[in-house]
């Protein structure tokens, strides 16, 4: 009757006598922005077809329920809460004024490296539910989540993880990028070129004051006069005449 009137914010059905109707199948299916309901005149017969009859009402806060409803008559409706907090998935044998929950998570989005994780929380309109059980979707090339909200990050990528509670769903989007980590482990075993103890440093300072030359700078050479080298191998190089008793 008012399926797919998804402009519709207010409706007043206290007039209408459904005493005789037998199919209220999408009665009100699709009115997305009404949000508050009250069929608590209707009759609803033990005979009546009432599949999805508020299905879609995503913005529907309040729904009163009929007065009498026949226990044989399963009228199915999208999971609803009473002030209590208890859950309904079909309309109770007597009126109750019920409420649709909604849920939203406390991240909109998030950036992990591969192979770190964190903590998806999903939140609740409605303080008397006291067991929220979310169903909770991801892509799992991607990332993982558990069914308490903790995502892993596997591979780089995109992804939505998504919470799922009645007809409610919450999403956050996660982007995985690569884990630039350089750290190296630390090798406990001493190297080949580790000074042992008995081994004196570099830096130790000499008893020798002389200042020695620079390896990488070339020394002059004048013949007849002694070489600066700890070498003799090259000492009687362009030497004509050579006294052994002089050196």
């Amino acid at each position: 009757m008012f399926s797919g009137c998804s402009s519709l914010k207010k409706l007043d059905v206290s007039k209408l006598d459904t005493s005789a109707v037998k199919n209220m199948e999408y009665m009100f299916s699709g009115c997305s922005a009404l949000e508050e309901l009250d069929i608590s005149n209707f009759e609803i017969r033990d005979d009546a077809y009432a599949y999805s009859f508020i299905s879609g009402c995503n913005g529907l806060q309040k729904f009163t329920t009929p007065q009498n409803v026949d226990d044989s008559a399963c009228v199915y409706i999208d999971k609803m809460y009473d002030e209590n907090g208890n859950e309904y998935e079909r309309l109770p044998e007597n009126s109750k004024v019920l409420f649709f929950s909604r849920i939203s998570l406390d991240k909109n989005e998030i950036e992990l490296k591969e192979g770190e994780s964190t903590k998806l929380n999903a939140l609740t309109n409605n303080d008397k539910i006291k067991n929220l059980k979310v169903e909770w979707y991801s892509d799992y090339s991607i990332v993982t989540v558990d069914d308490m909200g903790n995502i892993s990050a596997n591979y780089v990528g995109n992804a939505y993880v998504t919470a799922k509670f009645g007809n409610s769903v919450s999403s956050c989007f996660v982007k995985v990028i690569e884990n630039e980590s350089t750290d190296e482990p630390k090798n406990d075993y001493p190297s080949d070129d580790t000074p042992s103890e008995n081994t004196p440093s570099n830096d130790t300072p000499s008893d020798d004051n002389t200042e020695k030359p620079d390896n990488d700078d070339p020394v002059e050479y004048i013949p007849g006069e002694k070489k600066p080298s700890d070498s003799v191998s090259n000492c009687f190089i362009a030497c004509t005449s050579i006294d052994i008793k002089n050196i």
